[in-house]
Parts: structure tokens; C-alpha cells; sequence
């Protein structure tokens, strides 16, 4: 049973690192997309900074809350959608502008992964069987410490002993829930820092 759970964390902690990598990824790519629609004409750049800063502030305000449900914000999907018809728009017209779309090209691609592996988190890593098994196991292994309770040694070193089966199995079953959760809006959850962080930095571009 430790076996089985001690792998278990170890993909669900996978997961939750995943998760947080991919967060920061995103609202790295939105932060420099933004900078980058800097080197194109006013129409073009105003049409995409609209669209990066209303597709920064909507991951903050419905996926974030979207995910802790284990979904995802339709309203974020479209938005991501006009971003992209906003940069297919782009006509270069000096060296400068087309260098500048193969940068913006990459970073719409990195801002598009890195939303995929944090949604890809928000239903959790670890399939009902897993839980079925290691629920199973740890109900096993607190019946087997049961059993053994000697009416003749002191009720004080028996309750002990069956008290701290109890809370490793009990701390280790947490934990996989938390790792597999990781956007519940509780101590220690993924929080959308870098996405606001993005916000603050954008809204303040000169």
C-alpha cells in the first residue's frame, strides 16, 4: 500500500508541477505578445492589444473559477479565437515587422500550450480506479492493525499505534486529492499570479 501510494503522489505532484509550469508559460507568451504587437501599424496593434488584455483579465475572472470545477470558460475560447483572426490579419512590410510575425506566431503558440496543460489538470490526474485501489488499500491496512489489537496490552500504546496508521493514510489520501485538484482555491492551490501579473504589466505599458 505505501508503494502504490507513494506513486501515486509522485504522478499527482507531476501533475500539479505541470500545471503550475503551464500557467506561467501562458501568461509569459500573452505579456510578450503584447509587446511585440508594438512593431506593427496603430490598426493592427491596437486590435491585438484589445484582444490580449480582455484574453488576460477573462483567464483571471471564468477559467480560473471554471477550472476549479474542472471546466473551462467558453468565454476564454473565444476570445482566444479573435486573438488569432486579429494576428492572421497581419501584413508585414519591412525585415523588421517579419521577424516580429515569427516571434508573434511562436508566442500565440506557447500562450496555446500552456492554456492546454493547465486545463488538462483541472479534472485531475488520477483516474477513479486509481482511487478505488489505494481507498481500498489503506481501509485494508487499517483492518489489518484492528485485528492485531491485544486486549492485554495498554489501551494508551494500542491507540497510538492504530491512530498513526490512521493519519499517514488518512494525510497521504489528502494530499493525492489536493495534488489532483490543483485549482480549488484553497492553501497552497495554483493561483493565476502570473496571468495577474501580466495585467499589471500591460496595463501600465507606456
Amino acid at each position: 500500500f505505501a508503494v502504490t501510494l507513494a506513486f501515486v503522489i509522485l504522478v499527482a505532484f507531476q501533475g500539479f508541477n505541470e500545471a503550475k509550469q503551464g500557467s506561467q508559460q501562458e501568461a509569459s507568451a500573452t505579456r510578450t505578445l503584447f509587446k511585440t504587437a508594438g512593431l506593427f501599424p496603430p490598426t493592427i496593434r491596437g486590435d491585438i492589444h484589445a484582444n490580449v488584455l480582455c484574453y488576460a483579465r477573462a483567464v483571471v475572472a471564468t477559467d480560473w473559477p471554471a477550472m476549479a470545477a474542472g471546466g473551462s470558460s467558453t468565454l476564454v475560447d473565444d476570445l482566444a479565437g479573435s486573438l488569432e483572426d486579429s494576428i492572421g490579419q497581419i501584413r508585414t512590410v519591412d525585415d523588421v515587422q517579419r521577424t516580429a510575425v515569427g516571434d508573434i506566431f511562436d508566442e500565440a503558440n506557447a500562450r496555446e500550450r500552456g492554456r492546454d496543460t493547465r486545463l488538462a489538470e483541472a479534472q485531475g490526474r488520477v483516474p477513479m480506479p486509481v482511487w478505488i485501489v489505494i481507498l481500498m488499500g489503506g481501509v485494508g491496512v487499517l483492518a489489518y492493525v484492528l485485528l492485531f489489537a491485544d486486549p492485554r496490552e495498554r489501551f494508551v500504546s494500542q491507540a497510538v499505534m492504530v491512530g498513526s496508521v490512521t493519519t499517514i493514510i488518512v494525510g497521504g489520501l489528502l494530499l493525492v486529492f489536493f495534488l489532483s485538484h490543483p485549482y480549488r482555491s484553497e492553501p497552497g492551490s495554483i493561483e493565476p499570479k502570473a496571468m495577474l501579473h501580466t495585467i499589471e504589466v500591460i496595463e501600465h505599458d507606456p
